[in-house]
Parts: C-alpha cells; structure tokens; sequence
C-alpha cells in the first residue's frame, strides 16, 4: 500500500509542465506523519520554500523566502542546468540487455542483418499470400533448428523420425529441410558422440552479464563504470556430456560461406554462451563446435 501511495505521488509530480505548487498545512510544533505525502516531499532535495506570508504554514527545517527570486535569477539558473554534463551520459546510448547473437556478430564486424541470410539473389521474394513460396534463410534455419530439438539421438532411425514429425512443420518448412544433411549430421562423429552422451541439452535458455569493453565501448569504460554490466541472454542449440565436460555444438544453415567465416562471425558468441553455461551448470565447456549443415562439424 505505501508503494502504491508512493507511486501516485511521483505520478502527480512529474505531470507538471511549467510549474508544480504543493500546499501542506499543520498545527504548530506538529510532525507530518511518517508515511504521509509531506514527510516523503520533505525528505528530498527541495532547498527553499516560498511563502506568500512572513509566517510559514509549517515549520520546514528548510530556509523561508518571503520573496521570490528575480527573473534574471531563474534566467540563470535555468542557463546552468541546460550546460550540466551528466556525468554517466555514455551509458544511456548502450543497451542495458542485448543477445549473445548480436554481441559476436557485430564484435565480428558483421551487420545483424546478415545473420541467417541465404545466398543472394536478385529476385524479389514473393508475396507473403503467394503459394509454393521460397522460406527466407532465417525460417529455413528455424525449421532445422526445430527438427534437431524433435528428434531423438538415442532412437535411430533419423529418416522415419523426420516422416513421423512431419505434421509439426508447414508443407514449405518441411520442404526447406534436407534430410539427408541431418542424416550426415548423426552420421558424423560430433553426432556419434551426442548420441553416445548420456545426457544431452536441447534449446537452453542462458543469460549472463559481459563488460562494457566486449560490446565494442572503450575499455576505460569497465573502469569508469564498474557494476555496469549489459545482461546478455541467449538459447544454446545443444550441448551435451562427456564424463565432467560439456560438449557445445551450434547448428548453422549459411550457405556460400567458408568455415574462416563461420568462425569469424559466430567465435564471439560461443565464448558467451560458453561462459554462461559454465556459471549456470558448475560444468566447464571443454569444446565449441558449429555444425555447419553445409559444410560438417568445425571446431571453434
């Protein structure tokens, strides 16, 4: 309730636009009450208080003015507080909460727009009403990233499994996925190992927090202003045991592109998955792989 009362209260102040008049009345030698609207006003910064009489309404421990000041006074005022320099003002232009994703493409000096983009083409996509339509590159690596959470390492038969999941997807999304470059995928030893684990993580939700240095800022600025940390959240593809050790393995569908560039643009973010995993688990990733499905495993 007294957060509540404490709301309205800011609500009411900061409604104002030129001017804001608060009036309060008590008998002589009385306190305000201790969660009233009054003792919370007199607790803040309010240096002077003017009256329209010599008599105060209220016994402030503030200084009483009779008279206002001139208008060259506020003039001046009003100047100085315009020239103020706010002194953390750097970090109002850097995000208090961004992506493991956006963190490593643009530390890799790519453009998020080029994350998940297909190859390109000078066709125009068709519109959105438009059947047999072409899946952008980002739906496209959806619906493989999906198929890879449906399946079961452990069952086999990876080719009747994707027919019997086959109602999960829309005829477009099922089309887009090859199905024999999921086959290769268990067929591979990064596969084999994750089938063999006897523990394995689909689609985790981490979160950690990273320097002001890792998001391109100078590094005097993890310095300067320490405790100020952006919160960085993610969803790892899959990790999975070996003995104490976590496995990382991330699934790309880029196509035309080399594993240097793979590497380039998504090391960063692997890091950072990579720590947050550790911090939430208490197991250290030994490995980061991306699974190119163009291209097989690549160490990171």
């Amino acid at each position: 309730a007294v957060s509540e009362e404490m709301r309205k209260l800011y609500v009411a102040c900061t409604r104002a636009r030129d001017k804001l008049i608060l009036t309060a009345a008590l008998k002589p030698e009385q306190e305000p009450a201790k969660n009233s609207f009054l003792n919370w006003l007199m607790q803040t910064d309010i240096k002077t208080i003017y009256a329209e009489t010599d008599t105060p309404v209220c016994p402030f421990p503030q200084k009483i003015t009779a008279e206002p000041p001139s208008p060259a006074d506020e003039s001046q005022e009003l100047i100085a507080a315009t020239k103020r320099v706010y002194s953390r003002e750097p970090l109002t232009k850097i995000p208090r909460r961004v992506t493991a994703t956006q963190v490593g493409v643009q530390s890799a000096g790519f453009s998020i727009q080029d994350e998940n983009q297909d190859e390109p083409t000078v066709f125009p996509r068709s519109a959105s009403f438009m059947k047999n339509k072409k899946l952008t590159g980002k739906k496209r690596g959806d619906a493989y990233h999906k198929m890879m959470e449906l399946l079961d390492f452990k069952a086999g038969n990876f080719k009747q499994q994707m027919q019997n999941h086959k109602s999960r997807f829309t005829e477009e999304e099922f089309a887009a996925i090859e199905h024999e470059k999921i086959e290769a995928f268990f067929a591979s030893p990064l596969g084999k190992r994750a089938s063999a684990s006897a523990k394995i993580c689909k689609e985790f939700k981490l979160c950690t927090e990273i320097n002001l240095s890792e998001l391109g800022c100078p590094a005097e600025y993890d310095v300067l202003f320490e405790g100020e940390k952006p919160f960085v959240q993610g969803i790892a593809d899959m990790f999975f045991y070996e003995d104490e050790n976590i496995i990382l393995v991330d699934y790309k569908t880029n196509r035309n592109i080399s594993s240097e560039n793979l590497i380039r643009q998504y090391r960063k973010q692997l890091e950072i998955y990579a720590r947050a995993i550790g911090e939430m688990t208490g197991s250290k990733v030994s490995e980061k792989w991306i699974y190119s499905f163009e291209l097989g495993g690549i160490i990171a």
